[in-house]
This record gives structure tokens, C-alpha cells and sequence, in this order.
């Protein structure tokens, strides 16, 4: 009987107020206290702490006195509650301890008006080193039109959902809307612990939309072993940089690693889809994605970049799934910054006039700073001087498995200084000729800057049907043709007269299909010197 009150009084205590006031009234009443620590907190209804979900009442405090107590709070479906929002180095707004599950039953959470002007703004929902949150089906509007953005750019707050130094996190079936700044922001904890700030470590995110937010959708300041599943990141625009997903650690404590994304989809962003914006050297790596789709975003769809101040990338996978719009960006542009390996393109399918542009990255480390594979190009009248695959300043390319298909351009282009390209197991499949170009297939190294410091190596390659040539080798470097390549109905390959050298090693059989092996030429041995027979035997003219 003892036993049938003290579960009666847990499950008053519980209900009305926390598991601290169950322990309370069972001492009260002189019965085992254990009971109430072991005891399941039920499922409480913020309604039933005075919350009205009318759209319009501050149902701050009354969601707070439902959160007390930790465990499953719900929402009611189709209601919108408004809240305070929390503002960084302030006790403020929703106050959610540690292993607590916001059932959201399709209901939406409000920012009131903040028409204030400060450093500072509001979140929504605010993790401090907190642990074991679950939010589900619930809606989150930021309530932008309302709410100023930071007057400072950075972590000035804004942010629907604002996790720092959080751990074992899931979201699921939210939608984080009309954010000032970004839908999710996620970063290292405020404590210092052995010196280094956490990371937010355990993340789960399936079936949610971060959609037209200001700043980002997704913001990945300091983040590890996390998943996004079917989760979508779209309409970003309003606060630069206005991507679907940012990457961006600013510290040499904050961590970019062990991250997946799954079938996700970053759509109609005002700049990217995905953008890694690494700086000081800071390593970003083992971030996969698989399946995702990168389309409708108004500059490039993908673009893994460094400050100026450098910055290192390391295992990174786009494997499979879709891209369109404009060139897919590696490396940093006029900079010569940033230090990349195995970042790997595998299986993707490209729209109309996406293409790939590696540019201004140095090798960081043992294996290929970029490998591309299995691609899927759309044939398609491409930007002059460009080509489905251009290379500037960069070393340590390997393209493999790879069909390029008919082209108005080359399919491959060199230019600037360009180290250690491998090209193996290719199809170069002809290409449509353009009166005023040069319609060059394979390698347009027209540029009189380009230098190829190591050997280009192309094995077990065909170039079929091209009208024009099928090398148009224009610049200067060894480069070295061994294996089993096929030329098939090609008219000419060209060696210009400021290309230094060229070794084939039986490279056949030609269009002939006989085998020749050509020693090295130099044009500049002796004046007037033959050009190699196997570049001959390539003319039908």
C-alpha cells in the first residue's frame, strides 16, 4: 500500500511539477525517495502549463514551467506558440534541460517581434553543453520580417537552432524557417576543457527543411560524428554568404570531422549549395556526401574553397546524386591556398554547362589531392575557354573510369602550373567543331604561362570521333603517353613549337590499329626537326 502512494504522490509531483518535487513530497510523506528517481517523468502538455498557442500570447514562461522537469513535452498540433528568444551570454527564452524530447506533433514555436538593434539577437532554441535533446515535428520560425539581423557579422545569434558543445542531439521532421541569420547553427562549447573548447559531438537530423533563412541553412562551425538524412537545405538569402550548407571553423580548436550527409538536397540558395570556407590552416575532413542533389543555386553548386589565410581539406566524397548551374569550384582562385587530399568526385550527374574548375590548391599529403571518377557530363555547348575539366594551379590530379562525352570545347584544360596529372581507363567520345576555335578534344594547354612540372600520364585511353585533334599540346612540360591507348577516326593531334618534349610508349594501336613507338621529340633539338610518326599517323587530311 506504501508502495501504490509513493507511486501516486511520483505521479502527481511529475505531472504538476518535476521529479525534484516527487522526491520532495515522498520525504514529506515518509516514503522511499528512490522511487521517484527511477520513476519515468509522463508526457506533459504545454497547454497544461498555462501556454495558449494562439499566435499571439508570450508562451515563454509557460513552456518553461513544462520544461522543468525534463523528459517529453508536446505541443498541439496546428497551434503556433510565441517565444522569447534566447540571446548568447544571456539566461533568456526557452530554458530545455538535458535529456528532454520536444514532441512538436506538427506545431510551430514563433519568435516575438525584436526590433531592437544589437550585437546580439535572439535564438530560438538555444543547446549549451547540453545532452540527449530530441526535437521532432516540430516547426521553428525566426520570424525574420520582424527581427533584425546581428549588427555584427559571426556568432551574434539569430539562429532558429544554436547548438554549442551539444552532444547526442536528434532532430527530426523539423522545419527551421525565416531564421535572421541561420536555421542551424552549430559550434564548440563555451567551457574549456584541457585547453580545447568541445565541439558538438553526436548529431542526428532526418526528414528536416532549414528553408529560407538569411544566412545559411546550415551553418558547421565546430561539429563531429553526425548525420543528415533526407534532409533538405533550401531558399537561403538575405545575409551573405547565403548558402545551403556552410562549413566554415575559424579556430585551430574547432573540428570539421566525421560528418555525413544522405540523400539530403541543397536547392535554390541565392550563392551555394554547399560551401567549405576553411581558414589558418585548420583541417576539414572525412565529410561524405552520398546521393545529394545541388541544383537551382545561383553561383556554384559546390565549392570547396580556403581563405586567404589557407586552409586544409582532407577526405572528402561527393558520391553519386545531382548538380547543375555553374561550374563546380576547388581550391581558391588566385590565392595558391589551399592544401587539399583525396577530395574525390564519384558517380555524379551534371546538368547542361556544369563543369569542374580545380584552381589554386597545393598536394597535402601522400595521396591524390583530387580525384574524379565516373562523372556524368551533360554534352553541351560550354563557356569559351572553358572545358568540362579545367586545371590552373594545381597538383596531384587523378581522372579515372571516366566518359567524357561530345563537347563544343575541350573536354580537359591546362592551364597555369599543373603537377602530376594521371588520366587512365577514359572514353573521349568526339566533338562538335566550331569555325574561330580550336575545338580541342583532350587538353587545351593553349595558355602561354602554363607549366607541367611532372609527367602527364594518360594509360588505357580512347579518343573517338573528334573532328579537329585529339591533343593539342600548347605550352611546355614532359608528358608521357604509355599504355594501351586507341585513336579512333581522329584527324590530328598538334605539337606547337613551344612544346618541349613528348615520349609515347607504344600508345595503340592508332586508327590503323597498327602499334608504333615513338622516341622522345623536342622542337627545339634541331630546326626543322619531324614531328613523331604517331602524330602522322593520327592526319587524314
Amino acid at each position: 500500500m506504501r508502495e501504490g502512494m509513493a507511486r501516486g504522490c511520483v505521479l502527481i509531483a511529475t505531472t504538476l511539477f518535476s521529479r525534484a518535487a516527487a522526491a520532495f513530497l515522498c520525504t514529506v510523506v515518509g516514503l522511499n525517495c528512490s522511487l521517484a528517481a527511477t520513476t519515468p517523468t509522463q508526457e506533459r502538455c504545454v497547454d497544461d502549463f498555462g501556454a495558449k498557442g494562439d499566435g499571439r500570447a508570450d508562451d515563454t514562461d509557460a513552456i518553461n514551467r513544462a520544461l522543468s522537469g525534463g523528459g517529453t513535452v508536446s505541443f498541439t498540433s496546428g497551434k503556433t506558440y510565441r517565444v522569447r528568444g534566447a540571446k548568447v551570454h544571456e539566461q533568456t527564452g526557452l530554458a530545455i534541460p538535458d535529456h528532454t524530447h520536444l514532441k512538436g506533433n506538427g506545431a510551430t514555436i514563433k519568435l516575438l517581434d525584436h526590433q531592437d538593434k544589437e550585437v546580439w539577437q535572439p535564438c530560438l532554441i538555444r543547446l549549451v553543453e547540453k545532452t540527449g535533446v530530441t526535437i521532432e515535428k516540430l516547426t521553428i520560425d525566426g520570424n525574420r520580417m520582424n527581427n533584425n539581423p546581428p549588427l555584427e557579422d559571426g556568432d551574434g545569434g539569430g539562429n532558429n537552432i544554436q547548438l554549442e558543445g551539444a552532444r547526442d542531439i536528434k532532430l527530426i521532421g523539423v522545419i527551421s524557417e525565416n531564421a535572421s541569420t541561420d536555421g542551424l547553427y552549430v559550434a564548440d562549447g563555451w567551457s574549456v576543457s584541457g585547453g580545447k573548447k568541445s565541439p558538438t559531438d553526436g548529431l542526428f537530423c532526418e526528414s528536416s527543411c532549414f528553408t529560407g533563412n538569411s544566412r545559411q541553412g546550415l551553418s558547421v562551425i565546430s561539429l563531429q560524428n553526425a548525420e543528415f538524412v533526407d534532409c533538405e537545405f533550401s531558399k537561403t538569402s538575405g545575409l551573405a554568404p547565403e548558402a545551403g550548407v556552410d562549413f566554415e571553423n575559424n579556430w585551430p580548436y574547432q573540428v570539421i570531422r566525421e560528418i555525413e550527409f544522405r540523400g539530403c538536397r541543397m536547392l535554390d540558395n541565392q550563392t551555394h549549395g554547399v560551401v567549405f570556407a576553411i581558414r589558418r590552416n585548420i583541417c576539414a575532413g572525412n565529410v561524405t556526401f552520398v546521393d545529394c542533389e545541388f541544383r537551382g543555386n545561383g553561383k556554384q553548386p559546390i565549392s570547396l574553397r580556403a581563405m586567404k589565410e589557407g586552409g586544409r581539406m582532407r577526405d572528402i566524397l561527393f558520391k553519386g546524386g545531382k548538380a547543375d548551374g555553374s561550374y563546380i569550384l576547388i581550391g581558391t582562385p588566385g590565392h595558391d591556398c589551399a592544401q587539399l587530399e583525396n577530395i574525390v568526385f564519384d558517380g555524379m550527374q551534371l546538368g547542361t554547362d556544369t563543369w569542374i574548375r580545380y584552381d589554386g590548391a597545393k598536394h597535402a599529403g601522400s595521396e591524390q589531392s583530387l580525384v574524379i571518377r565516373r562523372m556524368k557530363f551533360t554534352p553541351s555547348d560550354n563557356p569559351p575557354e572553358s572545358g568540362m575539366v579545367v586545371l590552373n594551379d594545381c597538383d596531384g590530379v587523378l581522372i579515372e573510369d571516366q566518359i567524357f562525352p561530345n563537347s563544343r570545347y575541350a573536354a580537359v584544360r591546362l592551364k597555369g602550373r599543373v603537377t602530376a596529372l594521371t588520366v587512365r581507363n577514359c572514353l573521349f567520345q568526339g566533338m562538335k567543331k566550331e569555325k574561330g576555335f580550336h575545338g580541342v578534344f583532350f587538353i587545351r594547354a593553349q595558355d602561354r604561362n602554363t607549366k607541367v612540372d611532372q609527367a602527364v600520364r594518360i594509360q588505357n585511353t580512347r579518343f573517338m570521333e573528334t573532328p579537329w585533334a585529339a591533343l593539342l599540346l600548347d605550352g611546355s612540360g614532359d608528358w608521357r603517353i604509355a599504355g594501351d591507348v586507341t585513336f579512333t577516326d581522329c584527324s590530328r593531334a598538334q605539337v606547337s613549337e613551344s612544346f618541349t618534349g613528348m615520349l609515347i610508349d607504344d600508345a595503340g594501336p592508332y586508327s590503323e590499329g597498327k602499334n608504333r613507338a615513338v622516341s622522345r621529340y623536342s622542337a627545339g633539338e634541331a630546326a626543322g626537326a619531324p614531328k613523331p610518326a604517331a602524330m602522322d599517323s593520327l592526319s587524314s587530311d
